[in-house]
């Protein structure tokens, strides 16, 4: 991607104590090998297609919440679900565990 900041980091999973729905959420951490996962309709297929591309705030993603629950159930009802696992190595303003603060990352 042009202008990339330099992945410092390897790709990394993560399961949260915070319960969403009463389950834990994983996050991926640091991607910058990015993957499409097809999820194939398990009824009949109705010829639609969805893209989801799961949230994370720019450093993670919510793949199971954001993604792959999302994608299975598009699925049960026919529909294509096509799961993106985009970049996301710390590239833009996110909230840091770290430091407890908010931070800015600029290009060049």
């Amino acid at each position: 991607m042009p202008d990339a900041l330099p992945v410092t980091k390897p790709e990394s999973v993560t399961t949260s104590n915070d319960l969403i729905a009463g389950k834990p959420v994983n996050m991926v951490w640091d991607v910058s090998q990015p993957t499409i996962t097809i999820y194939s309709p398990t009824t009949k297929n109705t010829g639609a297609a969805v893209i989801v591309f799961p949230g994370g705030g720019f450093h993670g993603l919510a793949i199971d919440l954001e993604g792959t629950e999302i994608c299975e159930w598009l699925a049960s009802q026919g529909i294509t679900g096509i799961l993106l696992k985009y970049r996301v190595p710390n590239s833009g303003p996110n909230w840091n565990e770290d430091c407890q603060c908010h931070v800015k990352f600029s290009q060049g």
